[in-house]
């Protein structure tokens, strides 16, 4: 049965000592639209990508609380911003949080800026000194790059004076700009497809070789997108962007569910704090009386649901996975789907199914944004 606590977006900072440069401080950062991922020279880190406006002060601030002040006020960023919706909340909207259009949007700029500031941030393995540029590896849905290209492009790059406050700890001024040339865009799934051949050292494996001598498959599942991208005979033969299979639809599928046999509405941007609990209040209007109901068997069956729609889809498109040698899931949906995956293409002996991260230990959520930061790397040796 799956833990519920798993599923909510995550929210840690992990100082971890990577690969780093003298004279730039490369950031691989993935704007999702469930968390930013970040990965730097001195950690690697994840938030949910939510901001919330502050009217008065919180009376009991704690470790997990992440503060953005700027001329335009104070705002909770990440786990605690998310904790603010209500289970009818109609401020705060699917279409502000979700939109594909949301570069613009003041708390999707809140949210980048929180990511490069966390990012730039000096620890015990490293501090970025004023020789060092910031640059910037970003990806985004591959049918989407063409489109959207300049507007995270313009994002990134925008003049950011502001203030951030972590946990207990105090308030750092930061005034960032990075040069536009400075931000790289490439496709979501070519991040994965970096990291799988790549060691912690930005060196090939031994196998890379033979393993792009291959037809690879990657099926990268997020919170609001599934994308395959497939390769064969080394040519990019398969580039496609599925907006109705993830996380997000698998939360909706329990949402309906939970509609259905409790009468409950709890609309998708207020799930997460329910997912950290394991359950949800169901209240008697009549009688006052509340029944506590596990969510993990409606998340179980809902995320079947959407797992077989992601096979039929992607059997339509690949002639049944013929032309195939190696399967790649990757994306933090997959982390509910990787024994799925492998379960369901047992029988084909000609498929290998290897995971996103099967040359490191972190979660398959941060291979995207891994294979980011070490296709930066490389690229950015020469004069760095």
């Amino acid at each position: 049965m799956i833990d519920t606590k798993t599923v909510r977006t995550k929210q840690e900072i992990i100082a971890k000592r990577n690969l780093l440069l003298p004279k730039k401080w490369v950031l691989g950062i993935d704007a999702g639209f469930s968390s930013l991922k970040g990965f730097a020279p001195n950690k690697y880190f994840c938030f949910p990508s939510f901001a919330h406006k502050l009217d008065t002060e919180l009376q009991f601030p704690n470790e997990r609380d992440i503060f953005y002040r700027d001329e335009s006020g104070t705002y909770l960023v990440g786990a605690s911003a998310q904790n603010q919706i209500g289970s009818d909340d109609t401020n705060e909207t699917e279409t502000e949080l979700y939109a594909r259009n949301r570069y613009s949007n003041k708390k999707f700029k809140i949210v980048i800026a929180t990511g490069m500031a966390i990012g730039i941030s000096e620890n015990v393995y490293s501090k970025k000194n004023d020789e060092q540029e910031i640059v910037i590896q970003t990806g985004l849905p591959t049918a989407y790059i063409a489109k959207d290209k300049k507007s995270i492009i313009k994002a990134f790059s925008d003049h950011y004076v502001f203030e951030l406050k972590i946990g207990m700890g105090n308030w750092k001024k930061y005034d960032i700009q990075v040069k536009p040339e400075n931000v790289f865009v490439m496709p979501q799934p070519a991040g994965t497809l970096y990291s799988v051949v790549v060691d912690e050292n930005g060196h090939n494996l031994p196998d890379a070789k033979d393993f792009f001598s291959k037809n690879i498959l990657i099926a990268d599942v997020g919170f609001g997108t599934f994308d395959p991208y497939g390769l064969i005979n080394r040519k990019l033969v398969l580039k496609e962007s599925l907006s109705n299979i993830g996380m997000r639809r698998i939360l909706s599928e329990t949402s309906a569910l939970i509609r259905d046999l409790y009468g409950e509405d709890i609309r998708v941007p207020a799930m997460q704090r329910y997912l950290e609990k394991g359950y949800i209040d169901v209240l008697d209007e009549e009688t006052m009386r509340t029944e506590s109901v596990n969510l993990a068997p409606l998340l179980e069956k809902a995320s079947d649901i959407v797992f077989q729609e992601a096979v039929s889809s992607l059997k339509n498109m690949t002639n049944f996975m013929r032309d195939y040698d190696i399967l790649i899931p990757t994306g933090g949906t997959c982390s509910l789907w990787m024994d799925k995956f492998m379960e369901y293409f047992k029988g084909m002996k000609s498929l290998s199914v290897i995971p996103g991260n099967r040359n490191d230990k972190l979660p398959l959520l941060y291979s995207n944004v891994r294979g980011y930061y070490m296709f930066c790397f490389m690229n950015s040796k020469v004069g760095g």
